[in-house]
């Protein structure tokens, strides 16, 4: 086979501020999907964002901001399904006392439009990490923060792709205090 590797690409050459998370997918065209959370200049707060890239690196279009601006993104992550869309999803702490925070959802276009509503899964969860396996069931994990030393992390399967809101099944619980907690990882 013959490979493109592409040298001193830019892409964070658009105003964004200390990109993390980044996640890379090829959609069904070659084009790269890159998803991070950044900081936008303008902007005190830590946003989901999309860009799309060519083969060989050139930027397409973004930043694209993908979750709401009113919202601290704590963490994400994004799978392409099986019917040729993305399902992202993203937490954040928000307002405790409105029960605005949790673990949200959003399907994708591959051009990084939305293709229906946000759905909030819950509203404990932090730090998704998600998989669709080969028969299409996504398999989703995040943490939930019981203390400030603890931290529970949940699962769910959602077969056919089909995401519903739910607290999930609890794994394990983690405890230490003191501890750096990271994200859970599948796969």
């Amino acid at each position: 086979g013959k490979a493109n590797v592409t040298v001193d690409r830019d892409v964070a050459a658009s105003p964004v501020l200390i990109p993390r998370e980044c996640r890379l997918l090829v959609g069904p065209d070659g084009r790269l999907h890159l998803f991070t959370r950044a900081i936008m200049p303008q902007e005190d707060r830590n946003r989901v964002l999309h860009y799309t890239l060519g083969p060989d690196g050139s930027l397409i279009t973004g930043p694209v901001h993908i979750s709401p601006a009113a919202e601290e993104a704590d963490g994400f992550d994004v799978v392409a399904n099986r019917g040729g869309r993305l399902d992202l999803f993203w937490s954040h702490d928000g307002d405790a006392a409105a029960r605005r925070g949790g673990l949200f959802h959003q399907t994708l276009t591959f051009n990084g439009q939305p293709d229906g509503p946000v759905d909030r899964i819950n509203e404990t969860g932090h730090e998704p990490a998600a998989q669709m396996d080969s028969a299409g069931t996504i398999h989703l994990a995040w943490s939930t923060r019981p203390s400030s030393i603890s931290r529970d992390i949940q699962y769910a399967a959602f077969p056919g792709g089909a995401v519903m809101p739910g607290e999930g099944t609890r794994l394990s619980p983690l405890y230490q205090s003191g501890a750096i907690f990271l994200k859970p990882v599948i796969g």
